[in-house]
């Protein structure tokens, strides 16, 4: 399974823009550039590497998951910081700073949005029966 990541700046910032990704192409010599809109990240210690692709202001991989996922998440983090942006995960949480957790996973993360869709109904219902309980009883107070 592989988990997509964006790196982009926050609103407000000025957007990353192609002088950024050269520049970090430039700087970092893991990273080299393909014909086309992306930039390529091989690490010879680990022997791993993924594709980073270009979109406008942001970069993007969908190639996260697996064994390579601390390691290469470490790696997102770290341009993130050179380029004064933000790591953001799948759903769109900003995953920058290292969770105490440790390393994503998209399968816990949609457990938790299945739960919270699932508990909805409930607590709908119980507002639908607590809140007119709640008016009747003020309003016989004030009588």
């Amino acid at each position: 399974m592989s988990y997509v990541i964006t790196i982009k700046r926050p609103a407000g910032k000025i957007p990353l823009a192609a002088l950024d990704f050269e520049g970090l192409i430039r700087e970092d010599r893991s990273l080299s550039r393909t014909i086309g809109n992306q930039i390529v990240w091989f690490d010879s210690e680990e022997e791993e590497g993924f594709y980073i692709n270009i979109d406008g202001d942001c970069l993007w991989t969908d190639g996260i998951g697996g064994d390579s996922t601390h390691h290469a998440l470490a790696k997102l983090r770290n341009i993130a910081v050179r380029l004064d942006a933000r790591v953001f995960g799948e759903e769109g949480e900003d995953i920058t700073e290292r969770s105490a957790t440790g390393p994503i996973d998209a399968k816990q993360s949609t457990f938790g949005l299945v739960l919270y869709m699932a508990s909805l109904p409930f607590l709908l219902l119980l507002l639908l029966v607590r809140l007119p309980w709640s008016l009747w009883k003020l309003w016989r107070a004030l009588k």
